[in-house]
């Protein structure tokens, strides 16, 4: 019986690694232009290369998924899409967001998790109706100037920052994240000050650890 879960364990893992390597080859180009139309676009676990321009193009859609596609950067044009509400750029390896992300007007949910970012990029601070924000699996570190833009965005309910890889200590200016629902701490190696703190600091959040 060990044997056979065992069996069927390793396939599940195996065929999951093939999927994931061998990811199908798009041509973005192509791609954007036969859905320009479309309010709902998914183009995850791709291999796209570089985003062109004509992202900037898909003036309708609502919401838009790039996740796991390899990406390293994205275009400027990205700040085109007006009526944009959910962008998931979830496990690319982006360290930096162009500041034309901030021209977002209506973007309410934003998930950079599982990328290389290692602060709260500034520029997120203009998306004055944002309310969640996940930055899970990531390097940022949730600094005191982590905090100062968090504290711009007066929609924010939810930020995600599970499994912070480069943690230290809680900022000095904790308390100024009282305006929140909802904050994600889980698989945060914690000291127990810092859980103290946050229950004291943190009184009308619901603190998720």
């Amino acid at each position: 019986m060990k044997s056979f879960v065992y069996q069927t364990l390793t396939v599940f893992f195996i065929t999951t690694l093939f999927l994931q390597c061998n990811k199908e080859v798009v041509n973005a180009e192509e791609w954007f232009e036969n859905h320009k139309e479309d309010r709902v676009l998914n183009l995850s676990n791709k291999e796209v290369g570089v985003l062109p321009a004509s992202i900037g193009n898909l003036s309708h859609v609502e919401e838009l998924t790039l996740q796991y596609d390899s990406l390293k950067e994205i275009p400027k044009e990205i700040g085109n899409l007006k009526q944009l509400k959910i962008l998931n750029l979830f496990g690319n390896p982006i360290k930096t967001l162009p500041e034309e992300i901030g021209n977002l007007e209506n973007l309410e949910i934003l998930l950079l998790g599982r990328t290389e970012l290692n602060e709260i990029p500034p520029v997120i601070a203009r998306l004055q109706k944002l309310k969640t924000l996940a930055l899970d699996e990531t390097k940022v570190r949730l600094t005191e100037a982590d905090v100062e833009v968090i504290t711009k965005l007066p929609n924010l309910e939810i930020l995600d920052l599970t499994l912070m890889r480069e943690y230290k200590t809680l900022p000095k200016n904790l308390s100024k994240l009282n305006s929140l629902k909802h904050l994600v701490l889980q698989k945060t190696l914690l000291e127990k000050s810092d859980v103290v703190r946050l229950r004291d600091e943190l009184p009308k959040v619901r603190v998720k650890l």
